[in-house]
């Protein structure tokens, strides 16, 4: 009876040393967190060791910066998603008792383009919820294809064709932006014409232009909207602000940053500022005091911007497809969601509302011309 008693009472011992070696998690800090972002997990008997302890969100592995006993400091891994936080440390493991929240947002396909096009033959404004995108002519397949003029509404997921006053349009070196009082605006180069689309009524006029009051051999560099005003930076640096009432110019300063013109240059604005980008820059522009400052650069190489509402976003379409968001409060950039879709050269893109637009353009592999489109949803959470 006696070794029975002793035998049990050695069992029990073993068993709480185990369970006293598993490790546990108390908290997670922040609990909702982006891409690339560094997560502290507090907790006991996890391994001193980096390599010892196998850290994964909700089933993409992590990668661990610091680890004491009681503290682990991971990465969010690229690509990962919301849900459990697994810990596996010394051979044990433990698993969170509520999801992580990944807030990289989301890309979804929407309804291709009805033509080829490419973001170097092509002109796109945005008024009243909806996009128009200019596609120039271009030689497809050895047939010629038409410059054409479509609408993109998000509501119905649809292309309509409209009237384009150009059908050999060539928007090469062209500008365009567009507004909140359902206009949209081409500028072409070197003295060229204004050309004003109006949504209601289908149709084209010209306006003045730019180069009635900066004369010169100039063209314009990057152009934007801020509300129902535009604003062109010529080749010159000098930035004017159209009046889309008096159809007027007037001048605002001149942009004193200085320009890669090797890399893509693009005009984006939030509903409040204007930005330019060129290559991995960005400047922000301030209508009211007109003054331009330069932010951050993004950490990696990007070939495309749009901006929505309130947020500017840089993208990689041709290897890691990457995006990154910029934070006006904090001058940041954060990573988000990986893009949809074959890598590609050139492609389409704008924003409408708090949502981004990405596609068409050619593929990287092979030149093959494109037609798909995809939308990005921010999730919020992290600003």
């Amino acid at each position: 009876m006696k070794k029975a008693a002793f035998f049990l009472f050695g069992c029990f011992l073993i068993s709480c040393s185990d369970e006293e070696k598993s490790p546990s998690i108390l908290t997670i800090t922040p609990n909702v967190a982006d891409f690339e972002q560094t997560v502290t997990i507090a907790g006991s008997n996890f391994s001193t060791s980096l390599l010892d302890n196998e850290v994964s969100f909700n089933g993409t592995p992590a990668t661990v910066t610091s680890a004491t006993a009681t503290e682990l400091v991971v990465t969010v891994p690229i690509n990962s998603t919301s849900g459990k936080i697994s810990i596996k440390s010394q051979g044990r493991q433990v698993i969170s008792a509520t999801d992580f929240t990944v807030t990289c947002g989301t890309w979804a396909s929407r309804a291709a383009l009805p033509q080829f096009g490419e973001g170097d033959n092509a002109a796109i404004f945005t008024t009243q919820g909806k996009a128009f995108v200019m596609l120039g002519q271009v030689s497809v397949g050895g047939a010629l294809q038409d410059a054409a003029l479509f609408q993109f509404d998000p509501t119905s997921n649809s292309w309509t064709p409209k009237i384009i006053y150009d059908k050999e349009f060539f928007p090469s070196s062209f500008a365009s932006w567009g507004s909140n009082a359902g206009k949209g605006f081409v500028l072409e180069p070197y003295g060229g014409d204004l050309h004003a689309y109006d949504v209601a009524t289908d149709s084209w006029s010209i306006k003045k232009s730019p180069y009635t009051v900066d004369n010169g051999d100039k063209y314009p560099v990057v152009a934007f909207n801020i509300g129902d005003d535009g604003y062109v930076v010529l080749s010159d640096n000098n930035v004017w602000k159209y009046n889309i009432t008096n159809d007027s110019w007037t001048t605002q300063g001149v942009f004193a940053g200085e320009l890669d013109f090797s890399q893509e240059i693009y005009g984006l604005a939030t509903s409040t500022k204007g930005y330019l980008g060129n290559g991995s820059n960005l400047w922000e522009f301030d209508p009211i005091t007109k003054q331009w400052t330069k932010k951050a650069s993004v950490s990696a190489q990007t070939f495309l911007m749009f901006a929505t509402s309130d947020h500017v976003y840089a993208a990689d379409y041709t290897e890691g497809k990457g995006l990154w968001e910029f934070n006006a409060g904090n001058n940041g950039w954060t990573r988000k969601a990986t893009l949809l879709g074959n890598q590609r050269y050139s492609p389409l893109f704008f924003g409408l509302g708090n949502k981004g637009y990405v596609g068409a353009g050619s593929q990287t592999s092979n030149d093959q011309l494109l037609k798909d489109f995809f939308e990005y949803t921010p999730s919020g959470g992290i600003d």
